[in-house]
């Protein structure tokens, strides 16, 4: 009940039951990350319940059992808005929706520079901003909100929107061309490794963790005295 992930889906379900995969997700979640030992978890502003849950796992087994895991730090951005970027949407209510593969809302880097700008066009602005003169709110408009965290200029933007004294295609405009330069140099990288590149990635990384993943589990039994 404290992770707010699982109370929004378990509305959505819309039963007086729930099954087991949604009740016991944030301990598999914990398990995910408690093997590998981590220092540090990087996430976003959202998962912070979740990793809450983890360190407490974490703790009453090395109460019960002696110390296995390490204290890790939760990898979370000092800014709250890069901590919890939003949406490109919003839900049925006007309020701008969490970013979400399932919601299609997100800019990927994989994206074209043209399908980024498309995506930002059907952006969501402030409703009641229907000619460039209508004083805009720039904390409800998921543009405006993009703007604060890549725009150097995001203070003079908010307040012109706030004045009337731009419109919300101007602020689409502007945005589309901090972003695709900004993910520009990202995007040639990402061209130039091959298939072949990622799979090599892939597989060496995957045997490191197999062998470190190996390990905790044999302290975990061994702490256990399962073996």
């Amino acid at each position: 009940e404290r992770v707010p992930t699982y109370k929004e889906k378990k509305l959505q379900l819309k039963s007086d039951s729930e099954p087991y995969g949604l009740l016991g997700y944030p301990v598999l979640q914990a398990a995910d990350i408690l093997l590998y030992r981590p220092a540090g978890v990087p996430v976003g502003r959202d998962q912070a319940p979740h990793l809450e849950i983890t360190r407490e796992i974490a703790r009453r087994f090395n109460f019960l059992y002696g110390e296995t895991f390490p204290e890790f730090e939760s990898m979370i951005p000092s800014d709250e808005l890069r901590a919890k970027l939003p949406g490109l949407d919003a839900d049925e209510s006007g309020q701008i929706r969490k970013m979400s593969k399932s919601y299609g809302n997100c800019i990927y880097l994989n994206e074209s520079e043209d399908e980024t700008a498309e995506k930002i066009r059907g952006a969501f602005t402030t409703p009641t901003k229907m000619r460039k003169a209508d004083p805009g709110v720039p904390e409800g408009c998921a543009v405006c909100q993009y703007l604060r965290v890549y725009s150097p200029n995001w203070e003079v933007q908010w307040e012109e929107d706030r004045q009337g004294l731009r419109g919300c295609m101007q602020n689409k405009r502007e945005l589309t061309e901090i972003l695709n330069e900004y993910l520009r140099p990202i995007r040639e990288r990402r061209k130039q490794i091959s298939d072949a590149d990622i799979e090599g990635i892939l597989e060496h990384g995957a045997e490191e963790a197999r062998e470190f993943a190996v390990e905790t589990m044999d302290l975990v039994r061994g702490a256990m005295g399962l073996r």
